[in-house]
C-alpha cells in the first residue's frame, strides 16, 4: 500500500471517529465495550499497517517516514489492545467517567486527520512531480 493511501485511510477513519465522538462520546465508548469489534477493526488496522511497511520506500521524504512510523506505531498500539485484554475495559472506565476527556480525544483525532490529508496530498504530489521529472 502506498504511503499517501494509508495516510488518507487514517484520515477517513480518524474523522469518522472524531465527528461521531466529540458531540455524543457516549455511542463511541458503548460501540467500543463489544470486543468483536474491538478485535476486527484492530485486526485490519494491523493488516493496513503490515502493508504499508511491507512496500519498500519509493522517496527518501520526511513525509513517507512520519507516515511509517505512524504505521509502526499503530501496530504496537493494536498489539496492546490484543495482548493486554485488559486494558480496553480498563480505558472505556476511565472514558466513561469523563465523557469530557473523550471529546478532547476526539478533538485530538480532528486535527490528526487533518495532518494525514495534510501529508497525503503532499506525497501525491512529490509522486507526480516525481513521474513529470521521469518523462522529461
Amino acid at each position: 500500500m502506498k504511503a499517501s493511501t494509508y495516510s488518507i485511510l487514517a484520515g477517513v477513519w480518524t474523522l469518522l471517529v472524531a465527528v461521531v465522538i466529540i458531540p455524543a462520546p457516549m455511542a463511541v465508548i458503548t460501540a467500543a465495550e463489544h470486543r468483536s469489534l474491538i478485535h476486527f477493526v484492530v485486526a485490519a488496522w494491523i493488516v493496513f499497517s503490515i502493508l504499508i511497511l511491507a512496500r519498500p520506500e519509493t522517496r527518501e521524504s520526511l513525509e513517507e517516514h512520519i507516515v511509517r512510523w505512524i504505521a509502526a506505531l499503530i501496530i504496537f498500539k493494536c498489539l496492546l489492545f490484543l495482548c493486554w485484554p485488559d486494558f480496553l475495559p480498563w480505558w472505556i472506565e476511565r472514558l466513561k467517567a469523563s465523557p469530557n476527556l473523550a471529546r478532547c480525544f476526539g478533538l485530538i483525532d480532528l486535527l490528526f486527520s487533518l495532518w494525514m490529508f495534510s501529508l497525503s496530498r503532499k506525497l501525491k504530489r512529490a509522486a507526480a512531480q516525481d513521474s513529470a521529472s521521469d518523462d522529461v
